[in-house]
């Protein structure tokens, strides 16, 4: 008695990693961080409505909060939105700033 063994094809295994590959490529080259600067570029950033300082980073939610630089009133706080780079103006300073502060997050 005979045993039928199919013969696997070895081509066709090759030809299916191939295509899987090619079409991950495809899909990481579509894909927004691959259109993202290259190194050594920069993207230009809504700029903040005054010079700020006393700049501080929301982990939770990735907005970053800054305070108004300068006596000019230096009263305004502000955070900035990176996914939607666009800046909100906030409930202002009880006093003005005057260059001499610092920010700090702090559990929530």
């Amino acid at each position: 008695m005979q045993l039928f063994v199919p013969r696997v094809r070895p081509r066709a295994g090759l030809i299916t990693a191939v295509v899987l590959t090619l079409m991950a490529l495809l899909v990481l080259v579509a894909s927004p961080a691959a259109r993202a600067a290259t190194p050594g570029t920069f993207t230009t950033l809504a700029p903040s409505p005054q010079p700020v300082n006393n700049v501080a980073v929301d982990p939770t939610t990735n907005l970053i909060y800054a305070q108004q630089y300068g006596t000019s009133p230096g009263t305004g706080f502000y955070s900035y939105n990176p996914k939607t780079n666009t800046w909100t103006t906030r409930a202002s300073a009880p006093l003005v700033e005057g260059n001499n502060g610092g920010a700090a997050y702090f559990d929530g």
